[in-house]
C-alpha cells in the first residue's frame, strides 16, 4: 500500500471517531449538572389549652431550601427545583374524649412579591381526624400549583407555609410534620 492510500485509509477510519467525539459534546454539558432528591421537614407544635368548640387555628412556618445541607451546598447554582409532593402526618396527639377533627384545613404558600398558591389538606369537607392521621398522607395540591411553588422556591430559596383550619374542640396538643419531597438540579462546575 502506498503512502497516499495509507493516509486515505487512516482518514476514513478517523472520521467515525471524530463524529463520535463531537456527538458526545452534549454529554459534557450534562456532566456539569447533578440531580438529587431532597426532603425538607416542617414541624408545627400545637398546644391549645383553652376549652373551646370549633376553634380557629392559624400558624406560619418558613420552608427554606437551606434546611437540607445537600441543597445548601449548591444554593447559588440551582438549575431546577421540582416539588414532587408534600406529605403530612400527626404525631404525639393528646386530647380527652372524642377525636379532634381539623376541619377546612388549608396550606397557603406565599412569598413577598408572588401570588399565593392555595391547596386544601383534604378533598372532603369532613376534615382530618388528628388522632388517626399518623402515617404520611399526601397534601392535595394540583400539578400547576406544585410547579408554581417549585418556581418560587428556586427563585426565592424559601417560601412561607401558612396552616389554617378549625379544631373541632380544644384542649388538644399534637405535632404536624409536613415533608416536602423535592428533586433538585444544580450546576457542579464553576
Amino acid at each position: 500500500m502506498n503512502l497516499t492510500n495509507y493516509r486515505l485509509v487512516l482518514s476514513l477510519a478517523a472520521l467515525p471517531m471524530i463524529a463520535t467525539i463531537f456527538a458526545g459534546c452534549n454529554l459534557f454539558d450534562k456532566a456539569d449538572n447533578i440531580t438529587f432528591p431532597s426532603q425538607i421537614e416542617v414541624l408545627w407544635v400545637v398546644d391549645e389549652e383553652a376549652v373551646a368548640t370549633d376553634a380557629p387555628y392559624a400558624y406560619v412556618k418558613t420552608v427554606s431550601l437551606a434546611d437540607d445541607p445537600e441543597v445548601e451546598k449548591y444554593m447559588n447554582k440551582l438549575k431546577n427545583v421540582e416539588v414532587e409532593k408534600i406529605t403530612y402526618r400527626v404525631e404525639e396527639y393528646v386530647a380527652e374524649g372524642d377525636a379532634v377533627m381539623f376541619k377546612n384545613g388549608k396550606a397557603i404558600f406565599a412569598t413577598a412579591g408572588s401570588a399565593a398558591v392555595e391547596a386544601s389538606f383534604t378533598a372532603s369537607a369532613s376534615g382530618v381526624n388528628l388522632q388517626t392521621s399518623t402515617s404520611d398522607t399526601d397534601l392535595i395540591i394540583d400539578t400547576d400549583e406544585l410547579n408554581e411553588l417549585a418556581s418560587v422556591l428556586k427563585t426565592e430559596k424559601e417560601i412561607d407555609m401558612n396552616l389554617t383550619g378549625i379544631l373541632s374542640k380544644t384542649p388538644v396538643s399534637f405535632k404536624i410534620v409536613a415533608t416536602f419531597q423535592l428533586k433538585v438540579t444544580a450546576e457542579v462546575l464553576d
